[in-house]
C-alpha cells in the first residue's frame, strides 16, 4: 500500500471513530444550560367541565438577571410566557413574565397583566420543581410561602408544601420527536401533576396537569412541538463541522492519491545506467 493510500485508510479510520463514537445526549438528568434565545413551543389540549380547548405555549429565555428573594440576591433568567386559548369561535391570548433560578429552574416570580387585571406572584424562598440531577427513585419536598398581589386586593400569603418524585428514565414521543425524559410527579399542592424533563431539549417535552379549583373536571396537557436549546444542539454543530472538515481532507488526499498514480504511470523509463566500475586490483598479499 502507497504512503498517501495508508494516509487515507487512516483518516478514514478517525472520522468514523469521530461519527460513531461522538457522545450522545443521554438520559442524565442534569441541570440545563440556557442561553438568551432559547424557547420552548407546546401544543396541547384541555377540558373545563365538558368544555374542550386547545392550547398553544410558548416559553422565550429573554435574560438573565438577578433580582430580591425576600432580603436575599437570587441569579434568575427572565423568562415570557405567551398562552394562546381557543375554544370554538373564542380566542384568547395571555403573556406572563416568569422568573426562575438560573441554577435549578426553581419558581421565583410571575407578573401578569391583562385586562387592566395586574397580578404578581412571588415564591420564598424559591419552588424548587427540579432536584437536579435527577435520576429514577429520587424524591424530595419543597416549602415556599406564595405571596400574590395585585387584582385589588391587599397581598395574600399562604405556605405551600409540595412533595415531588422521579421515575424513568423513559422514552416519550412528542411532535418535536422522541426524547429519554424523566417524569416528575408532584403532589401537595392540589391534584397530582405530572412533567417530563428531557437533558436533549433542557425543559419539558410533556405536561399533564389538573386545572387549579376545578378538580379532576379540568385537566390539561401539553406536548413539545418545537424549541431551541442551544446548548443541547452545540454537539450536533461540532460533529457535523468535523464530518465536513473530515470530507474536504478525504476529497484533497484522494486527489493527491489519483495524481500520483498519473505521474507514475506517465512518468518516462529512466536511460540505462552507465556500466558498473571494473574490478578493484586484488587485495594485498598477505604480510610476512
Amino acid at each position: 500500500m502507497t504512503k498517501s493510500a495508508s494516509l487515507l485508510a487512516v483518516f478514514l479510520l478517525v472520522l468514523g471513530t469521530f461519527v460513531f463514537a461522538a457522545p450522545r445526549v443521554s438520559a442524565q438528568g442534569a441541570a440545563p444550560v440556557w442561553s438568551i434565545g432559547d424557547y420552548w413551543e407546546y401544543t396541547g389540549t384541555g377540558d373545563i367541565m365538558g368544555s374542550e380547548y386547545n392550547l398553544l405555549t410558548r416559553f422565550d429565555v429573554k435574560e438573565r438577571t438577578t433580582i430580591s428573594v425576600g432580603s436575599t440576591p437570587c441569579e434568575t433568567f427572565h423568562m415570557t410566557m405567551r398562552f394562546n386559548l381557543t375554544a370554538g369561535s373564542v380566542s384568547e391570548s395571555i403573556t406572563y413574565d416568569y422568573w426562575v433560578r438560573a441554577s435549578d429552574l426553581a419558581n421565583v416570580k410571575f407578573e401578569m397583566d391583562y385586562l387592566s387585571i395586574q397580578l404578581e406572584v412571588t415564591f420564598d424562598p424559591p419552588q424548587q420543581t427540579f432536584n437536579f440531577s435527577l435520576s429514577g427513585g429520587k424524591s424530595w419536598s419543597s416549602t415556599s410561602t406564595m405571596t400574590a398581589t395585585g387584582m385589588g386586593m391587599p397581598p395574600s400569603n399562604s405556605t405551600i408544601t409540595t412533595d415531588y418524585h422521579v421515575s424513568g428514565p423513559q422514552k416519550v414521543t412528542v411532535p418535536a420527536g422522541t426524547f429519554d425524559s424523566f417524569n416528575v410527579t408532584m403532589t401537595g399542592y392540589g391534584n397530582p401533576s405530572s412533567a417530563f424533563y428531557s437533558d436533549a431539549v433542557g425543559y419539558l417535552v410533556k405536561t399533564d396537569s389538573p386545572i387549579p379549583g376545578l378538580a379532576s373536571s379540568g385537566m390539561s396537557s401539553m406536548e413539545l412541538k418545537s424549541f431551541n436549546y442551544q446548548h443541547g444542539s452545540g454537539l450536533v454543530w461540532v460533529v457535523l463541522i468535523l464530518v465536513i472538515v473530515a470530507v474536504a481532507v478525504m476529497a484533497v488526499v484522494a486527489a493527491l492519491l489519483i495524481m500520483s498514480r498519473k505521474k507514475s504511470r506517465m512518468a518516462p523509463p529512466m536511460p540505462p545506467q552507465a556500466p558498473p566500475f571494473p574490478p578493484q586490483t586484488p587485495p594485498f598479499p598477505p604480510q610476512g
